[in-house]
């Protein structure tokens, strides 16, 4: 009498999908998305190709698109708006989230320069960019009407958004600002400059 086989199932290979993320997004302050394949990936994240396919399927797009999100939802602190809604004044949030941007920035340092690269391209990339920018005017927009009770002037908010990526343009330039090494030092431009940021609101711009 024959032994029943043993059922095998296949184990979904384990994949630090945060590390992966970073390193593509890393090579794409460095290439375009199409000069990316599986090929360089692979050698970039040291993740071997079969199990890249398996996560991501056939085309390496989904993988460039998943890491775009990943990074701007990190670089924008989309994940941390629903921590932020325990604040009960806008300097204070304005500073709490400056302080986190330039941690980020000093650990990973590509988010300027994806930002800055591919902001107003017009192919996936840039789009996904745009979108999650989208996002984080919405939600801080939202922050801002819980706080004051009445919705934010979008220009304003809007140029609020652009001082702080006016520092980040800083940070990228050669020869420009150096984000500090000691958290004592960050944490005092993070209350210097959050709280310019957040004076930005309190502007009257005529027409």
């Amino acid at each position: 009498m024959q032994k029943a086989k043993k059922k095998t199932t296949a184990r979904r290979p384990k994949l630090d999908l945060d590390t992966v993320y970073r390193r593509v997004l890393n090579a794409l302050v460095r290439l375009q998305p199409k000069d990316l394949t599986y090929s360089k990936i692979s050698r970039f994240t040291g993740v071997p190709r079969p199990t890249l396919y398996y996560y991501f399927g056939n085309r390496v797009e989904s993988l460039v698109d998943e890491s775009v999100r990943f990074g701007m939802k990190a670089f924008l602190q989309i994940y941390q708006i629903g921590e932020d809604a325990d604040v009960s004044d806008w300097p204070t949030l304005q500073c709490r989230r400056m302080n986190r941007s330039l941690r980020l920035i000093r650990n990973f340092p590509w988010g300027p320069g994806l930002y800055f690269r591919y902001r107003t391209d017009a192919g996936a990339v840039g789009r996904t960019i745009r979108e999650i920018e989208g996002q984080y005017l919405k939600e801080m927009a939202a922050l801002w009407k819980k706080m004051h009770g009445r919705a934010p002037d979008p220009e304003l908010l809007v140029l609020s958004s652009a001082f702080k990526l006016g520092l980040f343009f800083a940070l990228t330039v050669e020869g420009g600002l150096k984000i500090p090494e000691s958290d004592e030092s960050l944490d005092r431009w993070a209350r210097e400059l959050g709280g310019q940021m957040a004076g930005v609101m309190g502007l009257r711009l005529g027409k």
